[in-house]
């Protein structure tokens, strides 16, 4: 069994774990209706409010030509949104 450290504790129901191209997480808090950002040790680097994008905000992907294109889901509406980001994600693959 592989070796498992916990980086970031204490979140509101986390989902859609994203790895940024500096090696940042993104975390979506589903319970705190937020999107936080957390350097490779754990520290907090930054926090989105989604209270705006409507409730259950589910997971987020990068696109676009700079993948700075963030798109979030909302499980509980049905609906994707966009925004832009100050730092590229990581394509899916």
């Amino acid at each position: 069994m592989a070796d498992v450290t916990c980086i970031v504790d204490g979140t509101g129901f986390p989902e859609g774990p994203i790895l940024l191209k500096t090696g940042s997480l993104f975390v979506v808090e589903i319970q705190n209706k937020q999107l936080r950002q957390f350097e490779p040790a754990g520290n907090l680097m930054d926090r989105v409010d989604l209270e705006t994008l409507g409730p259950a905000i589910t997971d987020i992907a990068f696109g676009g030509e700079d993948m700075r294109d963030a798109c979030l889901t909302a499980s509980a509406t049905g609906c994707a949104d966009h925004m832009r980001w100050p730092r590229s994600g990581l394509r899916l693959h």
